[in-house]
């Protein structure tokens, strides 16, 4: 590592830590959250645990809005019919009390299929530290399933980052990094595994590897190519402990083609930069990434396109404010619409950056600031009830937003 790369590297995590001192909430929760006539159930759950802050949330082919919500020991769930303005009960998901892992870049997953099932995946502090659970409701989320382990190896190996996809066909994709494989020769980093079934309710979940070596920390991000196939865009664990960015796409049957390596940004850093990209795919093909690197030949956070599935890409516009630590970029495609929100921490309080394209990311709107926080927060989302894209966020002091993004 050059002395150039040492000095940048020390300056984003001597920032990184300035951050870390906001950020980071220091409570625990002991029992279930209150339910006030004034308060969300998710706002309270956000202020008593520190689980709570890494709320997931998405829409369902009808508009409504699911929120997955985890506490110290259990999971729930709720719903809203309104965006936001109005919440369900919440409905417990585990019976019985247990430890629940939930991180900004490690969080619970949702999908709702097109006849209404609710699937689930969550983690818990189980045999192994990190552990996941597959659960489904059939009746609107008023009851669920007895969670099952994912994992046939989840007694000796742990597994996480898990994410749960609905392809357009209605089948289900069920990808995490496994450790199982870790300590093998010539073996680093974890293995992408997956799963995938058009009959969850049968509880069956064969395990298939994809990949070795990515990085544990970081977490991926999937889209479903025009092809109606998975497309994983990920941080690589190359030799020398580069970690750069590729792309693979998978099929029921496995990987369709071999992993390409997408970014050329030699981060030789001996640690999880625990910094995930972000990936949407246009209704023409067109890949929209976002990513962050402290390399040798690029640092900062980062927006490309490609025409070619990752082999070569458009050239990396630099977002935001270098001085502000940006960070965690997201991006959502609709049509030719493409919006970008990420971090920025201006000395006291966390932004919410937004930047907008009308024509499948050529240009881009002058970044914006669309929400703020002075206490801890959440990475920002961007969901959609395919029609509106919305920022979903959830923070301390504001508690749980899902805010209207309107088109430049």
């Amino acid at each position: 590592m050059t002395f150039k790369t040492d000095r940048i590297q020390l300056k984003f995590l001597l920032g990184v830590i300035s951050l870390l001192l906001l950020s980071t909430p220091s409570f625990a929760l002991s029992g279930k959250p209150a339910e006030g006539p004034n308060s969300s159930f998710a706002d309270t759950a956000t202020r008593q645990s520190r689980e709570g802050l890494y709320i997931s949330a998405t829409f369902d082919s009808n508009g409504r809005l699911w929120r997955l919500i985890p506490t110290h020991k259990y999971m729930y769930i709720d719903y809203s019919d309104d965006l936001g303005q109005n919440y369900s009960k919440a409905v417990q998901l585990n019976p019985s009390p247990v430890k629940i892992k939930a991180l900004a870049e490690d969080r619970p997953s949702i999908v709702v299929d097109k006849n209404g099932r609710v699937m689930v995946v969550y983690f818990t502090n189980d045999k192994q530290p990190w552990t996941s659970w597959f659960t489904f409701s059939d009746d609107n989320g008023q009851t669920f399933s007895t969670p099952k382990l994912v994992s046939d190896h989840a007694a000796t190996a742990r597994h996480y980052q898990d994410q749960l996809l609905l392809a357009p066909s209605n089948r289900l994709y069920h990808f995490w990094y496994d450790e199982r494989n870790k300590h093998n020769a010539g073996k680093s980093g974890a293995t992408l595994y997956y799963t995938t079934t058009t009959e969850p309710e049968k509880l069956e979940f064969p395990n298939q590897p994809l990949k070795d070596s990515n990085c544990e920390c970081c977490r991926m991000a999937i889209d479903f190519d025009i092809d109606g196939y998975p497309v994983i865009f990920s941080r690589f664990l190359l030799p020398n402990s580069i970690r750069d960015h590729g792309i693979l796409k998978a099929s029921p049957a496995g990987i369709i083609s071999s992993p390409i390596r997408v970014t050329e940004d030699l981060w030789e850093v001996h640690a999880c930069p625990e910094h995930g990209p972000s990936l949407s795919i246009s209704e023409n093909g067109r890949y929209h990434m976002t990513w962050f690197t402290q390399g040798s030949t690029r640092q900062g956070l980062f927006y490309a396109w490609s025409d070619n599935q990752g082999a070569a890409h458009s050239e990396a516009v630099k977002l935001g404010n270098p001085d502000a630590l940006p960070s965690h970029a997201y991006v959502k495609a609709i049509e030719d619409r493409v919006t970008i929100v990420w971090k920025e921490f201006n000395g006291q309080k966390t932004e919410i950056k937004l930047t907008q394209s009308s024509n499948n990311g050529e240009s881009w709107s002058n970044p914006e600031t669309i929400a703020e926080s002075a206490s801890a927060s959440d990475h920002p989302f961007l969901i959609t009830n395919g029609k509106t894209i919305f920022l979903s966020w959830n923070s301390l002091d504001n508690g749980y937003q899902l805010i209207t993004i309107n088109p430049k």
